[in-house]
């Protein structure tokens, strides 16, 4: 219970600093609508998909799998609020954001190598390995560099979240991605 408390209380404050931060003068200062289309390299790695809605307002989603464990799959959506401008010039506009989303992921390793199969005494007479299904929720918090000559966007993030099942523990994703925004 104590790992849940500790994980609202962050969040709580994420939400409230963020919330306190100066807005934007108008919406216009974060772009137009947009779709954008890249990679995100860290943990995990993968490609990221992202929709801007104006206003300082976006999703994102990743399909990646993990450095580690090279027989994962991982989903990931999220909603992102870029509440205010950091810089702002003739070619480069940064900015920083954070928002809330959910992760959804299925491993298949060595780690999780377990009985698949008993006798009727009950004693394992198979090993073998068996996936993990996982979901749970995440906090993701980043800086963003836009550049104006290009559309292109280049990004730092860290996310730490819970895993919610099949049991409760911390999870923290992070990493470097660029995108290419049409």
């Amino acid at each position: 219970m104590r790992l849940h408390r500790r994980f609202g209380i962050a969040a709580a404050l994420v939400l409230v600093l963020g919330s306190l931060a100066p807005r934007p003068a108008s919406a216009a200062d974060y772009g137009s609508e947009g779709f954008g289309l890249g990679v995100f390299l860290g943990q995990p790695s993968g490609i990221t998909l992202a929709g801007n809605f104006g206003g300082g307002h976006m999703v994102q989603g990743y399909v990646a799998f993990e450095l580690v464990y090279r027989d994962s799959f991982i989903l990931m959506a999220d909603y992102i609020w870029h509440p205010n401008i950091i810089v702002d010039n003739s070619t480069l506009e940064l900015s920083w954001h954070f928002g809330g989303g959910l992760v959804l992921g299925t491993w298949m390793h060595d780690y999780y190598y377990d009985c698949v199969a008993w006798d009727a005494r009950g004693r394992c007479v198979e090993w073998g390995e068996y996936a993990r299904v996982m979901f749970g929720l995440r906090i993701p918090f980043g800086l963003d560099l836009f550049f104006h000559s290009v559309p292109l966007e280049l990004y730092f993030e860290l996310a730490p979240g819970i895993e919610i099942t099949p049991y409760a523990w911390w999870i923290l994703y992070g990493g470097i991605g660029l995108r290419y925004w049409f």
